[in-house]
C-alpha cells in the first residue's frame, strides 16, 4: 500500500461552514405566506385576464366602454387588496427558527 492509498482511505470532507450570526429564519404569517402569495398571484392573474378580455370586447364594440373602465377599476381594487393583504400577513408574522 502506497502513501497515496493511505491518504485516500483516510480522507474526510470538511464540515460545511455555517456562520453563527446567520441562522436560517423562515417567515411565518397569520396564514402560510406561500399560500397567500399563490392565492394573490392567482387572483391578480385571473383579474388581469378578465380585464384584458373585456377591454378587447369594448374595443370591438361587443361591450360598452363603461364596462372596460369598470373592469380596470375592479382590477386595481383587487390587485391593491391582494398586495396589501399579503404585505400585512408577512409583516405581522413572527420570524421563527426551523
Amino acid at each position: 500500500m502506497t502513501s497515496y492509498d493511505k491518504a485516500a482511505a483516510q480522507h474526510e470532507e470538511p464540515p460545511a461552514y455555517t456562520p453563527a450570526q446567520k441562522r436560517e429564519l423562515r417567515l411565518k404569517g397569520v396564514f402560510d405566506p406561500k399560500r397567500v402569495r399563490f392565492v394573490s398571484f392567482c387572483l391578480i392573474s385571473i383579474g388581469l385576464f378578465g380585464t384584458a378580455l373585456l377591454c378587447v370586447l369594448a374595443i370591438w364594440n361587443y361591450a360598452s366602454r363603461d364596462t372596460a373602465w369598470r373592469a380596470l377599476a375592479t382590477l386595481g381594487v383587487l390587485s391593491a387588496a391582494a398586495v396589501v393583504f399579503t404585505a400585512i400577513n408577512e409583516m405581522f408574522g413572527a420570524k421563527l427558527d426551523d
